[in-house]
């Protein structure tokens, strides 16, 4: 469940939303009044956390040890832990 106010956000037919290699957090895209922003939950959490920076986020993935989440913005790949 989202937090009241908070949307997926989808930008055209890119992902805006992963699933962490061992299944206990997601990466997804979200709009909160009229920002988007990369979101981070760790299933077990009712909170996600709103990475700064990330409007132009999409098609993000997770490293393959979960450590890393990347996505793509206007430019180039990203990545954040």
């Amino acid at each position: 469940m989202l937090p009241l106010g908070q949307r997926l956000a989808t930008v055209g037919s890119n992902h805006f939303l992963t699933l962490s290699p061992d299944g206990r957090a997601i990466a997804f895209m979200a709009r909160t009044g009229g920002e988007v922003q990369l979101h981070v939950r760790a299933l077990d959490r009712r909170e996600d956390i709103a990475i700064p920076g990330t409007p132009d986020a999409r098609d993000p993935f997770f490293s393959s040890d979960g450590e890393w989440v990347a996505f793509f913005d206007s430019q180039q790949l990203q990545k954040v832990s």
